[in-house]
């Protein structure tokens, strides 16, 4: 087979052919200077009510039915796709647009690093049908017993109150999907380990649903919002045992 004649070339290239994505591209064209650039905070409870009313639908037509603990290969990406779907469908259910899409596993592209390292992914992330920049991300995790939150709230401090997610938004969601335990459990120990408190959500007082406040760092140079909002959704994966 004979040889590529640009083999071995790329990194001779200029580095500003590197310097944006294609996403950044089209947002900084003129016709696009009245793009939303931060995520309205006034859609949040919308998309809140969205995760909860897909997850329900998720649990009674399908989590329901099975034993999960003879289902866990891959069961993150795959709770998280379903759930995708469910809300997917919801949307369509009630006009398919809202302003917004929802996509399974979405890159980050504002927070990547120069060539060529992988881009920060998203489980889930609520997206600015105009600007696809701004995202409103949402990070799983798999929770095998109620107090095996470490991953979670590293997620939380890592990535969250660093700005590498959702350096357009001032808030975002973890979603845990508790394997088994009490979600009183779980809550108790993901306050116990993060630097705020978990307050109640107002609009969600009834649900595992919990609110924690922060002051993230934002990198030198950027004018992301420093306030953020996480929003802790802890959804049961209720196992079925056969009998």
């Amino acid at each position: 087979m004979a040889s590529d004649p640009r083999h071995g070339q790329l990194d001779k290239l200029p580095v500003s052919r590197f310097r944006q994505s294609l996403p950044h591209a089209l947002a900084a064209l003129p016709s696009a200077q009245n793009l939303i650039r931060l995520w309205p905070q006034e859609v949040v409870p919308q998309l809140l009510a969205l995760l909860w009313e897909g997850y329900d639908r998720l649990h009674s037509a399908k989590l329901s039915q099975v034993n999960v603990e003879d289902a866990d290969i891959q069961l993150e990406r795959s709770v998280t796709a379903l759930l995708h779907d469910e809300i997917q469908m919801i949307i369509a259910e009630r006009g398919g647009f809202a302003g917004f899409l929802l996509r399974h596993e979405s890159w980050e592209l504002e927070t990547c690093e120069l060539r060529p390292s992988r881009p920060p992914q998203y489980d889930l992330a609520f997206v600015w049908f105009e600007n696809p920049l701004v995202q409103w991300p949402c990070e799983a995790k798999v929770l095998r017993t109620a107090g095996a939150v470490s991953e979670y709230a590293a997620d939380v401090r890592n990535a969250f109150l660093t700005c590498i997610y959702a350096p357009f938004s001032n808030s975002g969601a973890m979603l845990g999907f508790l394997f088994q335990g009490e979600v009183s459990v779980t809550l108790e120990r993901v306050s116990a380990t993060l630097p705020a408190p978990l307050v109640p959500c107002p609009q969600h007082a009834a649900r595992s649903h919990r609110i924690s406040r922060h002051v993230r760092e934002v990198p030198h140079g950027k004018t992301y919002p420093s306030q953020f909002e996480c929003h802790h959704l802890i959804l049961p994966l209720i196992v079925v045992r056969a009998r």
